[in-house]
Formats: C-alpha cells, structure tokens, sequence
C-alpha cells in the first residue's frame, strides 16, 4: 500500500494552513494530536523504545540469573537498563530466542475475526475473512507489539503505571516545547490532544509563559471541556501517568473512554487536525479518525519524516477520505522553529523574567522577616540566622549580576560577604570558584572553593565540570576526565557541551583518534555546537593532517566558533601563519570586532 502521490502537499501548505482563525470561536482552526515521537528530544523514548524496554525487562525477569541484577524500580532507569544491556549482551542467544518465542506467540494468537473487526471499514468491507487474516496478519502482529509486551512484562496495571513513571523522570524540557508553549501563550495554538503521559506541554507553559492549561486527563472530567474556552486545553488520550488508568496495553488502547471520543469529535466538528509524531498503531484513536473522516469533512494534514514508512492504516486514512494530506517534516523540533519564524513572535524573555521572579521573593521574604521580627515564639538567634541568610542571599545576587557584567573585582567581594554571612552556600563557592579559575587565574584558591563546595553538595553535576575545567587548565588531563565523567552520569547539563570538554581533554593529552570519537558523540547530541567541530580540526592538527583539519575548522567558522579566543592553541602552530588560515579567519571574522 503506497501514498498517492496527489495527496502530498509541501510544507508551505500547512504553514499557510497553521495560521487561520476559526470564525465561532476566534481560536486557532487547526487542533494538534501530539504522539510519543514530540519528546524523543526531551529524553523520553518513543514507543518503540519503551517496547525495547519492556522486552528487556521481562528477559531479566524470566531468566534464570536475572534476579541477581536487583529489580529496576531500586535503581536510576537507565543505569539499571546499561546493567541490563550488558547482561543480555552475555546470554544473548537466550535473549534472541526469548523474543522470537514471544513473539511467535504473539502472532499463533491472532484471529480471523479479530483482524477484520479491526480492520478500517473500508478495507473490511473489500475482501472475504480468510484473505484479509492472510494479508493483515503480519501487520496487525507488529502493531500489536506495544500492548503485548508491556503486558508481559506486567499484568499489574500499578506496575506498569511506575515503570511509566520511571521513564518520565527522566525528561529534560527541549527547546521546541519551550517554543510550542509560546505559541500557546500567543494564540496560535489552542486545543492540544496527545497520545503522550508525560507533563512537557503544562511544564513548559507554567516555567516559561506563566500561562495556566486545562489539562484532562480522565474520562469523569473530560466532559466539562470546552474548545473555545479561554485557557488552552490540553486533552490526554491515553492518561496521566500519575494514575493508574493509562492506557497502555491492547485491551486499554482499543476504545477511547465514552467522554474522550465525544470531545475529539467536538472539536473536529469545527477545527481541522494536525498530527505530529504519531505513528497511528492503536485502533483506538485510528478509529475514531477513520469513522469521523466518512462522515465530515475536517481537514487532516498527516507530519512525517517519509511518506513511504507511513502506517499502512494512516495510508489509507489519507487516501480514501477529502481533505486529508501529508505534509513531510524534518522532525517536531523544525516543524516548531518554522512555526515559531512565520508567527513572528518573541519567546519570553527568561533572564527578564526570573529576576521578576526574584523580585517578587526578595518582596516575600522581606515582608516575611519583618512580621517575624516581631514575634516571640522564635529565639532572637534564630531570627539572627535568618536576617544572615536573607541578606546572604541578596549580596550573592547581586554578586552574580556583577559577574554577568564581566565586572568581577566587585562581584568577589560580594560573594565574600554573601560567604561571610552563609557559609553553607555551595553555589556561592562555586561562583566564587570560577572568577578566580578563569579571570584571576588563581587555580589554588578555586580548587580551595570547589572543595569546599562539595563538601556541602555533591550532587551538583555544574561543581564536576568545573572542577573538570581547572584541572584540565593545570594538564591534569586524567582528573579532568574523571570529573567530566561522573557530570556526564548525572545526565542533569548539556551532554554535548561535556563530552566536547572530554575530547579536549583526550586531545591535549596525546590521544587524537579518541579525541575525535567523543567529540562525534558530541556532535551525534547536537550537531551544531561549533566549537566541537573545532576540536576534531585541532585534533588533525596535531596529526598534521591539514587536508581534514581544513575541512572541519571551516564547518566550525561556519557554524559561529569563536575561532579567535584560542589561537594560542598549539594546535594551531604550523597553520596561524599560513595564508589559507589567514584567509579563513577574515572570511569568518564577525562584523563587530
């Protein structure tokens, strides 16, 4: 089954389609539907990935040495899932012949009458039992994958409910919900229906618009939503993954709940429908669409990567119904950054916005130590100690606006007396730390500081990196290593931004070609952090090989690396003096200096 090549339109299409206005309501026309492949970058597997999860975690569960490992809810989800991977490493016939078996099960389970009652009506209706058993047995076997070992894994809807909850922990907010919040806040986007259980949508509006959502996420309130309402709606299909009653087997995710289906098809009555990330398995929301779409004309404009690895149920949704097209996306993150360019809106000023925050506690407090100052139920030391902290709290505030200002005599003597007056600060001797590593160039007293540092915080992954950065300063390249590693662990910063350090650090001390391999890890993270590329040129530098240090020190210009502040790279020796180099840097050089 292929797309019909009519039904393709460009992107151009759903641009123009993203910014109209529905006449009733005045809200935005079209609504969103939001599935599992919107939060790969937010650190949250998509379902295939959680299917992998669930095949593992019932491998170690049923195999007989399994149990040694200890069980995946007493450990960080993903070190306990590298134990895991190792472990199947060493048994992996077994592991292989364990999802074979299973899913050959899987599959011996299928029935006739299951498929065709599944099966869109449209294709049902073409064909007799026995041909349609033989043509979709296959791929309702693989659609039906999710359900099946998630329910392997565990009968116990409580069980699965806190492996969800596992996975979820571990998200870190990308930048295009960042973006997709804005437009919320700005009006361009309304009504959000997703497949997702996790919180990225509200989180994002909440942290970085001060905008508030009706989020539902049951059947017995979902009743009460209104798509022209003045908050946004943000409607989950599958649950919450706070409550036990997500959806997340077959028999869960066959119907959608009565009041669900009543408000998709609500909205769809007078908004088109926008699909991002889902990959349209599950009968339940497919469904639904399928029915709608004979019986309105709605418009459905399908987000994909490629028309040719479509659902062969989204296929043929798309080709037999009006109004329905695909429109090809890079991914959720560029499909964002497009609509955010066409809108012309700013996103929210957060340095602005946190010292509005700031001010707003600076006010709470003050007000606070005033009417506690006055009581008599807490000890004049007490009350001493807490005008210490507060003011503490004000002068290292102060200290690091002075160190955003580059003026760093002042902001050391505020955070000596920000110090003075709280010395269980960890934060304020790590700021402290960094002035004298990097601009007093005083490593022994930064050293003193990062220790000090942790001894009252260990859990601090910035405190590791920067511990990282000054021995690196003093070639101490094996304990810079060791410290950018156990950052990296934390998985809590940039991971890109680490592993370019680490690269550095492998290259500095004589080791190129593994230089060049974490820096590739870096760049598989992120791609454009220029100064990686930067790293990987040095290290053909130090190779003499100029051909490749040519080639990668030009995508770093071109990509914005601040070439210039490292010249004094030795590295760069037996090229700073070359016309070619030369050449290079005026080419690049920025417009201001």
């Amino acid at each position: 089954m292929k797309l019909n090549k009519k039904k393709i339109k460009p992107l151009s299409y759903l641009m123009s389609k993203f910014i109209e206005k529905e006449s009733q309501f005045g809200t935005p026309k079209n609504c969103f539907l939001l599935g599992a492949g919107c939060s790969i970058t937010s650190k949250i597997p998509s379902g295939w990935g959680v299917l992998e999860i669930c095949r593992k975690l019932s491998f170690v569960q049923h195999h007989p040495g399994g149990h040694k490992l200890g069980h995946w809810y007493q450990y960080e989800l993903n070190g306990f899932l590298n134990t895991v991977d190792d472990y199947i490493r060493k048994n992996q016939s077994d592991y292989d012949k364990f999802i074979e078996q299973n899913e050959k099960s899987f599959l011996d389970n299928l029935t006739a009458t299951e498929i065709t009652q599944k099966l869109p009506r449209n294709l049902s209706r073409s064909g007799d039992e026995t041909k349609l058993f033989k043509a979709y047995k296959e791929k309702f076997a693989n659609d039906n994958l999710y359900g099946q070992w998630f329910e392997q894994f565990s009968e116990d809807p409580r069980e699965r409910q806190r492996l969800i909850e596992k996975i979820i922990e571990q998200h870190k907010l990308s930048g295009e919900y960042i973006l997709f919040a804005n437009l919320i806040k700005n009006k361009f986007i309304h009504n959000v229906f997703t497949t997702n259980f996790d919180d990225l949508i509200y989180d994002a509006l909440v942290a970085y618009t001060d905008t508030k959502a009706r989020v539902y996420s049951h059947n017995e309130v979902v009743k009460y939503l209104s798509i022209g309402s003045e908050k946004p709606n943000i409607i989950k299909l599958h649950g919450d993954y706070l409550y036990e009653n997500i959806k997340n087997i077959g028999k869960e995710t066959f119907e959608l709940e009565e009041n669900m289906k009543v408000k998709f098809e609500e909205a769809l009555n007078h908004l088109d429908l926008i699909v991002v990330g889902y990959g349209g398995a599950d009968k339940s929301i497919m469904a639904h669409l399928e029915e709608l779409k004979e019986e309105r004309s709605f418009g459905l404009i399908w987000c994909g990567r490629n028309e040719e690895k479509l659902h062969w149920r989204v296929i043929n949704l798309i080709n037999n119904t009006k109004n329905s097209f695909f429109v090809k996306i890079e991914n959720f993150s560029s499909l964002i950054f497009n609509f955010w360019k066409i809108t012309q809106i700013e996103p929210v000023n957060l340095i602005e916005k946190a010292e509005e925050n700031q001010k707003q506690l600076n006010k709470y407090i003050d007000d606070f130590n005033k009417n506690i100052s006055k009581t008599t139920t807490i000890t004049d030391s007490d009350k001493q100690l807490l005008n210490a902290r507060i003011e503490s709290n004000k002068l290292f505030q102060l200290a690091f606006k002075e160190s955003r200002s580059n003026n760093f005599a002042k902001a050391l003597e505020l955070y000596n007396k920000s110090i003075e007056l709280n010395p269980n600060n960890s934060q304020a001797y790590i700021n402290r730390g960094i002035i004298y590593a990097n601009n007093k160039k005083q490593y022994d007293l930064a050293l003193k500081d990062y220790e000090l540092a942790l001894e009252l915080n260990k859990s601090s992954p910035w405190l590791y990196y920067n511990i990282g950065c000054l021995l690196e300063k003093q070639d101490d390249f094996k304990g810079a290593l060791q410290n950018y590693e156990i950052a990296l662990l934390m998985d809590e910063m940039p991971a890109e931004q680490i592993l370019n350090n680490m690269a550095v650090a492998q290259r500095r001390s004589g080791r190129a070609e593994l230089a060049r391999e974490t820096a590739n890890k870096s760049i598989a993270v992120n791609p454009d952090l220029s100064l990686t590329y930067g790293t990987i040129a040095l290290s053909y530098a130090d190779e003499e090989n100029h051909d490749k240090f040519y080639e990668y020190i030009t995508i770093a210009l071109e990509k914005g690396a601040n070439v210039w502040d490292y010249l004094d790279d030795s590295g760069f020796n037996q090229v700073k003096d070359t016309e070619k180099f030369k050449e290079l840097l005026e080419k690049y050089k920025p417009k201001n200096s």
